[in-house]
């Protein structure tokens, strides 16, 4: 009989694991949606300031203003830019995460084909032995 309790105490820290890296999949899906939030934003912002520029051009407006503008659309342009990035990372950790989770499903589950096949040897080698002292006992019993 081949012992499993070291087997099922490496289990048990292989899905420890697993949980742990799952909270950190939730927590990195939430920051993107939060950061997908902020690029739509400052995207609606981007365009809405820019279809502002052209109605007032169509007027003319002041130079002061017109640089004005042009100046906070350089900087909406940078701030999409960086929030941009930022969403990049957030999807390149998902990524990173998704692949750390499979290793570890993968594991798990060899992990968990072992313990079933030295379970069932462990039954089957027990059944064997039993059998065996069954037929000897018939064995004595049909000698007396």
């Amino acid at each position: 009989m081949r012992d499993i309790s070291h087997l099922n105490k490496y289990r048990f820290v292989i899905e420890t694991q697993e949980q742990k890296l799952l909270q950190k999949i939730s927590d990195n899906q939430k920051k993107q949606v939060q950061e997908q939030r902020k690029y739509d934003m400052l995207k609606s912002c981007l365009l809405e300031t820019r279809s502002q520029l052209l109605a007032k051009a169509e007027i003319a407006i002041p130079a002061s203003a017109f640089a004005q503008y042009q100046h906070f659309i350089n900087q909406l342009d940078k701030a999409l830019r960086q929030q941009s990035d930022a969403l990049a990372g957030c999807k390149m950790i998902h990524d990173k995460y998704m692949e750390s989770y499979k290793e570890l499903k993968l594991k798990r589950m060899k992990l968990n084909e072992l313990v079933d096949k030295i379970t069932r040897d462990n039954n089957q080698s027990a059944n064997r032995k039993e059998n065996q002292n069954n037929t000897e006992i018939f064995n004595r019993l049909n000698r007396s």
